[in-house]
Order: structure tokens, then sequence, then C-alpha cells
């Protein structure tokens, strides 16, 4: 015999109210990573002679120019590099040695960032 009972409705009811609960949650979580505009604290410095090394050909690899001074720092486990010409205005970087790629940080994060100087 087959038997073509449903579910009951409390059992109904309580999987849709946890798929919706985890829905609003996801939703919170990524909504506070959007609008966080705390700022970021970098510990930068002036690169050592090994940073050098391992940076300086991973900026020129992939086209970055125009540094005159960079700072280096690290934040959440990524590399942060400061490049500026002047002392003032300054272009942020995150550098992968890994994949000795690198990505230009957005410009509108910039205030974030604590001054390198």
């Amino acid at each position: 015999m087959k038997s073509n009972a449903r579910p009951s409705k409390p059992n109904y009811l309580i999987g849709i109210l946890i798929i919706a609960a985890f829905g609003v949650l996801t939703f919170l979580c990524t909504r506070k990573e959007k609008d966080d505009n705390s700022p970021i604290v970098i510990d930068w410095h002036s690169p050592s002679l090994e940073e050098l090394r391992l940076i300086g050909p991973i900026l020129g690899g992939n086209g970055i120019t125009g540094c005159g001074v960079f700072k280096v720092g690290t934040y959440k486990g990524e590399t942060k590099v400061a490049c500026t010409r002047d002392d003032v205005n300054w272009i942020y970087y995150d550098i992968w040695e890994a994949s000795q790629a690198v990505n230009r940080t957005p410009t509108d994060q910039y205030s974030r960032f604590n001054s390198p100087n």
C-alpha cells in the first residue's frame, strides 16, 4: 500500500520559517558589510629589502608604475601597498604574492585608510 500522506502542517511551517530566517540573516549580514564605513587602520611601514625584492617585481610585472614612494602593510591577512609620487595623493593596491596578482583598491574606500605618512 502506498501512503498518500502529506507532511503535517506544523512540520511544513517549521521548514518555511527556517528558510525565511536564514534568508533574513543572510540579508542582514551582507548589508552590514556593504554599509560598513569604519576606518581601516593599517600599520604602514617603509618596505624592507626583502619586501622590495618581493613586491617590486609584482608591481612592475602588473604594469604599476609611478611609485616614487610606497609603504606596505597588512590588513586581514592581505598585503596592502600605498603608492605615491608626491607624499600627498596615495593609490592603494592589494598584492597577492602567491599568484603575483595586483588589484587596485576602489577609490571610494581610500577615505577609510589611515594615512601612510
